[in-house]
């Protein structure tokens, strides 16, 4: 067994690890999102393909849109509005579904999605303008600034 064997080995135990941790990631959020959308049967986001099922719900999309997610290149449109429509029913700006197709972005925006709270990200319908994140009483970081350089 020469070094090339050992590496190989070990970088596709890597890669497996690396799959793992990334579906569990995609489940957890898929299956929070279902639960703060009251979307029944979250548990569905573990089960592969039926999880595209779970999507196409929380999205208010027909069951049938499954099926659409094999059709080549057909899929990866569907995916972006499932997404968007996602966002939406999240209370998030819908430009986050269209993040999906950018790699590294997709493993952030499900996460996003399912933990950030509405007033962190969220449009005002009413005003159609971004709201503003709460304000820190005056002096606030001045206060922690001196506190810590006092200390």
């Amino acid at each position: 067994m020469d070094v090339f064997d050992l590496l190989q080995g070990w970088f596709s135990g890597l890669w497996i690890v690396l799959w793992i941790g990334v579906y569990i990631w995609m489940a957890l959020c898929l299956q929070t999102i279902a639960k703060k959308t009251d979307t029944p049967n979250a548990w569905l986001a573990w089960i592969p393909i039926a999880n595209i099922y779970l999507m196409c719900k929380v999205a208010d999309k027909p069951g049938w849109w499954t099926i659409l997610f094999f059709i080549p290149i057909a899929n990866i449109v569907f995916a972006v509005l499932v997404w968007i429509k996602i966002a939406e029913v999240r209370n998030q700006p819908n430009w986050l579904g269209i993040l999906m197709i950018v790699p590294i972005a997709n493993l952030v925006v499900p996460g996003i999605l399912a933990f950030a709270s509405y007033h962190q990200w969220a449009l005002c319908p009413s005003q159609k303008q971004w709201s503003k994140p709460p304000q820190l009483d005056s002096l606030g970081w001045e206060r922690s600034v001196t506190i810590s350089t006092l200390s």
